[in-house]
């Protein structure tokens, strides 16, 4: 359950790393440190997810096969977490993939047009531009249920069916 509430965690910290958003930091209580904002956004969205979707109450009820994890030898159990830690991770850049795309190209508008303009400062005019543009990409994720979308193929990917939505 925690990797995969660790998705939307790197989802939002490779968004904030994107977006300029880095050093909007904030201090998260369950881990103890300082995490970006958008990160803690993300969480606490998957953590409403993971519980509309079902899936708290699978773990709690057992249903997922704890047996799976604890039985075999060192290598079936070090071949699962590995193979579970490449999915989640999967997962999250599948999360981040539009604010990646936006940015990449963002910044490359910006070089083309900093080799037009040399002497204007272009990347700093910038910033508040780029900051609104993955705010807005947000809100329309956000709005459009493409997390929800995500929590059930993340749910897919680790193998559990979902109850909700």
């Amino acid at each position: 359950g925690r990797l995969m509430l660790m998705v939307f965690q790197v989802a939002g910290s490779v968004i904030s790393t994107m977006s300029g958003l880095q050093q909007a930091v904030i201090f998260n209580p369950a881990e103890a440190q300082q995490t970006t904002s958008l990160e803690l956004v993300l969480y606490f969205i998957s953590v409403k997810l993971f519980i509309d979707h079902g899936i708290m109450a699978l773990l709690l009820s057992s249903t997922m096969p704890v047996a799976q994890l604890t039985t075999g030898v060192a290598s079936d159990a070090t071949s699962l977490i590995i193979s579970l830690f490449a999915t989640s991770l999967r997962s999250a850049l599948e999360i981040a993939a539009p604010f990646i795309i936006l940015n990449i190209a963002f910044t490359i508008g910006l070089g083309a047009a900093n080799m037009l303009l040399p002497s204007l400062p272009l990347f700093m005019i910038a910033q508040p531009i780029q900051i609104t543009a993955t705010l807005l990409l947000l809100a329309a994720i956000l709005g459009d249920g493409a997390l929800n979308t995500a929590m059930q193929t993340l749910s897919a990917h680790f193998g559990l069916t979902t109850i909700g939505p």
